[in-house]
Protein backbone atom coordinates (compact mmCIF):
# COMPACT_ATOMS: atom_id res chain seq x y z
CA UNK A 1 0.00 0.00 0.00
CA UNK A 2 1.57 3.36 -1.09
CA UNK A 3 0.89 6.39 1.56
CA UNK A 4 -1.56 9.27 0.10
CA UNK A 5 0.98 11.44 1.87
CA UNK A 6 4.29 10.21 0.17
CA UNK A 7 1.94 10.30 -3.09
CA UNK A 8 0.82 14.06 -2.63
CA UNK A 9 4.51 15.31 -1.77
CA UNK A 10 5.61 14.01 -4.76
CA UNK A 11 3.02 15.41 -6.66
CA UNK A 12 4.20 18.69 -5.62
CA UNK A 13 7.16 18.12 -6.99
CA UNK A 14 6.65 17.04 -10.37
CA UNK A 15 5.41 13.15 -9.94
CA UNK A 16 2.65 14.07 -12.58
CA UNK A 17 5.24 14.33 -15.43
CA UNK A 18 6.62 10.89 -15.00
CA UNK A 19 5.28 7.64 -16.39
CA UNK A 20 3.70 5.85 -13.83
CA UNK A 21 2.43 2.19 -13.83
CA UNK A 22 -0.06 0.38 -11.72
CA UNK A 23 -1.02 -3.73 -11.62
CA UNK A 24 -5.09 -3.08 -11.44
CA UNK A 25 -7.57 -5.99 -11.48
CA UNK A 26 -6.42 -7.83 -14.57
CA UNK A 27 -5.24 -4.95 -16.68
CA UNK A 28 -2.29 -2.64 -15.60
CA UNK A 29 -2.61 0.92 -15.64
CA UNK A 30 0.26 3.26 -17.29
CA UNK A 31 0.16 7.29 -17.08
CA UNK A 32 0.16 10.11 -15.38
CA UNK A 33 -1.14 11.36 -11.96
CA UNK A 34 -3.46 14.41 -12.05
CA UNK A 35 -5.08 16.46 -9.97
CA UNK A 36 -9.15 15.97 -10.45
CA UNK A 37 -12.42 17.76 -8.53
CA UNK A 38 -9.08 17.61 -5.55
CA UNK A 39 -8.01 13.98 -5.64
CA UNK A 40 -5.32 12.36 -7.23
CA UNK A 41 -5.88 10.28 -9.50
CA UNK A 42 -3.75 8.18 -12.46
CA UNK A 43 -5.03 9.01 -15.58
CA UNK A 44 -4.34 6.12 -18.09
CA UNK A 45 -3.29 6.72 -21.35
CA UNK A 46 -4.36 3.27 -22.81
CA UNK A 47 -0.49 2.53 -23.92
CA UNK A 48 -0.91 -1.54 -22.10
CA UNK A 49 -4.78 -2.14 -23.44
CA UNK A 50 -3.52 -5.83 -24.63
CA UNK A 51 -1.42 -6.20 -21.75
CA UNK A 52 -2.37 -8.39 -18.55
CA UNK A 53 -0.97 -7.48 -15.26
CA UNK A 54 1.02 -11.15 -14.93
CA UNK A 55 3.16 -9.42 -17.99
CA UNK A 56 4.36 -6.34 -15.99
CA UNK A 57 5.03 -8.62 -13.12
CA UNK A 58 8.69 -8.64 -13.92
CA UNK A 59 8.70 -4.61 -13.47
CA UNK A 60 8.02 -5.34 -9.94
CA UNK A 61 10.48 -8.93 -9.11
CA UNK A 62 13.68 -8.04 -11.30
CA UNK A 63 13.49 -4.55 -12.83
CA UNK A 64 13.60 -2.19 -9.84
CA UNK A 65 16.38 0.37 -11.17
CA UNK A 66 16.45 2.64 -8.00
CA UNK A 67 13.55 5.25 -6.69
CA UNK A 68 12.16 8.49 -6.74
CA UNK A 69 11.82 10.94 -3.58
CA UNK A 70 11.38 15.03 -2.43
CA UNK A 71 14.55 15.88 -0.82
CA UNK A 72 15.69 19.51 0.33
CA UNK A 73 18.52 21.47 0.26
CA UNK A 74 19.71 20.21 -3.40
CA UNK A 75 20.74 22.44 -6.55
CA UNK A 76 17.59 21.24 -8.46
CA UNK A 77 14.45 21.96 -7.63
CA UNK A 78 12.78 18.56 -8.45
CA UNK A 79 12.22 14.94 -7.68
CA UNK A 80 15.47 13.20 -6.84
CA UNK A 81 16.28 10.05 -8.49
CA UNK A 82 18.69 7.71 -6.56
CA UNK A 83 20.10 4.26 -8.01
CA UNK A 84 19.71 0.74 -6.23
CA UNK A 85 22.66 0.98 -3.62
CA UNK A 86 21.23 4.03 -2.24
CA UNK A 87 17.70 1.88 -1.78
CA UNK A 88 16.79 -0.70 0.47
CA UNK A 89 15.62 -3.56 -2.17
CA UNK A 90 14.07 -7.25 -1.37
CA UNK A 91 15.29 -7.93 -4.19
CA UNK A 92 18.59 -9.75 -5.13
CA UNK A 93 20.46 -8.28 -7.59
CA UNK A 94 22.43 -10.27 -9.87
CA UNK A 95 26.32 -9.77 -10.66
CA UNK A 96 25.27 -9.12 -14.32
CA UNK A 97 22.47 -6.31 -13.41
CA UNK A 98 25.17 -4.99 -10.83
CA UNK A 99 27.88 -4.88 -13.94
CA UNK A 100 25.50 -3.86 -15.94
CA UNK A 101 24.17 -0.73 -13.76
CA UNK A 102 28.23 0.15 -12.58
CA UNK A 103 28.21 0.15 -16.63
CA UNK A 104 25.41 2.37 -17.55
CA UNK A 105 27.04 5.84 -17.27
CA UNK A 106 26.55 9.39 -18.80
CA UNK A 107 28.90 11.95 -19.80
CA UNK A 108 29.51 13.42 -16.53
CA UNK A 109 30.60 9.46 -15.25
CA UNK A 110 27.49 8.95 -13.13
CA UNK A 111 26.61 5.81 -12.62
CA UNK A 112 23.14 3.99 -12.39
CA UNK A 113 24.18 2.17 -9.73
CA UNK A 114 24.54 4.59 -7.32
CA UNK A 115 23.11 7.52 -9.20
CA UNK A 116 21.65 10.68 -7.13
CA UNK A 117 20.64 13.51 -8.34
CA UNK A 118 17.52 15.09 -10.06
CA UNK A 119 14.74 12.58 -11.81
CA UNK A 120 15.46 14.02 -15.37
CA UNK A 121 18.89 13.71 -15.22
CA UNK A 122 18.47 10.09 -13.88
CA UNK A 123 16.25 9.20 -16.41
CA UNK A 124 18.57 10.47 -19.39
CA UNK A 125 21.18 8.41 -18.05
CA UNK A 126 18.82 5.48 -18.25
CA UNK A 127 17.27 6.33 -21.87
CA UNK A 128 20.54 6.93 -23.30
CA UNK A 129 21.70 3.38 -21.81
CA UNK A 130 18.30 1.66 -23.30
CA UNK A 131 16.56 1.75 -19.98
CA UNK A 132 12.68 2.84 -20.16
CA UNK A 133 12.09 4.06 -16.50
CA UNK A 134 8.96 3.96 -15.25
CA UNK A 135 7.60 4.64 -11.77
CA UNK A 136 5.77 1.88 -9.46
CA UNK A 137 3.11 1.90 -7.09
CA UNK A 138 5.53 0.52 -4.72
CA UNK A 139 6.96 2.49 -2.07
CA UNK A 140 10.93 1.93 -1.17
CA UNK A 141 12.65 2.70 1.98
CA UNK A 142 15.88 4.66 0.96
CA UNK A 143 19.40 4.39 2.82
CA UNK A 144 18.81 8.25 4.00
CA UNK A 145 15.75 7.17 5.63
CA UNK A 146 13.09 8.78 3.73
CA UNK A 147 10.41 7.12 1.30
CA UNK A 148 10.31 7.16 -2.13
CA UNK A 149 8.78 5.46 -5.06
CA UNK A 150 10.20 2.57 -7.20
CA UNK A 151 11.74 3.27 -10.49
CA UNK A 152 11.63 0.36 -13.00
CA UNK A 153 12.77 -0.70 -16.06
CA UNK A 154 9.87 -1.63 -18.66
CA UNK A 155 12.11 -3.66 -20.67
CA UNK A 156 11.92 -6.75 -18.14
CA UNK A 157 8.14 -6.63 -18.86
CA UNK A 158 6.46 -9.20 -21.23
CA UNK A 159 5.09 -6.63 -23.55
CA UNK A 160 5.74 -5.90 -27.14
CA UNK A 161 8.28 -3.70 -28.76
CA UNK A 162 5.53 -1.32 -30.23
CA UNK A 163 4.36 -0.81 -26.32
CA UNK A 164 8.39 -0.32 -25.26
CA UNK A 165 8.64 1.98 -28.81
CA UNK A 166 5.71 4.30 -27.63
CA UNK A 167 6.74 4.47 -23.52
CA UNK A 168 10.26 5.08 -24.94
CA UNK A 169 9.23 8.41 -27.12
CA UNK A 170 7.03 9.81 -24.81
CA UNK A 171 9.38 9.54 -21.91
CA UNK A 172 12.46 11.38 -24.48
CA UNK A 173 9.71 14.10 -24.90
CA UNK A 174 9.39 14.25 -20.90
CA UNK A 175 13.45 14.60 -20.27
CA UNK A 176 13.99 16.93 -23.25
CA UNK A 177 11.23 19.18 -22.24
CA UNK A 178 12.81 19.64 -18.69
CA UNK A 179 16.33 19.51 -19.94
CA UNK A 180 16.03 22.74 -22.05
CA UNK A 181 17.74 25.40 -20.24
CA UNK A 182 16.38 28.67 -21.08
CA UNK A 183 19.13 31.35 -21.73
CA UNK A 184 17.95 34.00 -19.36
CA UNK A 185 18.49 30.77 -16.94
CA UNK A 186 22.38 31.04 -17.57
CA UNK A 187 24.50 32.86 -15.64
CA UNK A 188 28.24 33.12 -17.40
CA UNK A 189 30.62 35.84 -16.93
CA UNK A 190 32.75 37.24 -19.61
CA UNK A 191 35.56 34.97 -19.28
CA UNK A 192 34.07 31.98 -19.79
CA UNK A 193 32.04 33.51 -22.78
CA UNK A 194 34.94 34.54 -24.20
CA UNK A 195 36.28 31.07 -23.99
CA UNK A 196 33.16 29.61 -25.03
CA UNK A 197 32.56 31.52 -28.48
CA UNK A 198 35.54 32.35 -28.88
CA UNK A 199 35.87 30.09 -32.20
CA UNK A 200 32.59 32.22 -33.37
CA UNK A 201 34.13 35.48 -32.97
CA UNK A 202 35.18 37.66 -36.46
Amino acid sequence: MVSKQLIETLFEFGLGELLLIHGHGSHPLLGQIVREKGRLVLKDRALLRDVVTAQIGPCYDIGIVGAVCQESGNEWETLTFVGPELCHLKQDLSSTRVNLMAASTNEFNERLLDFHGSVHRGFRLMLDNHFIPIVLMHEVMLKSGKQGLAVSNLRVAGVSFDVLGTVHERLNKIVEKNSDLDVQDMTMDRSDFDSLFAQYRR
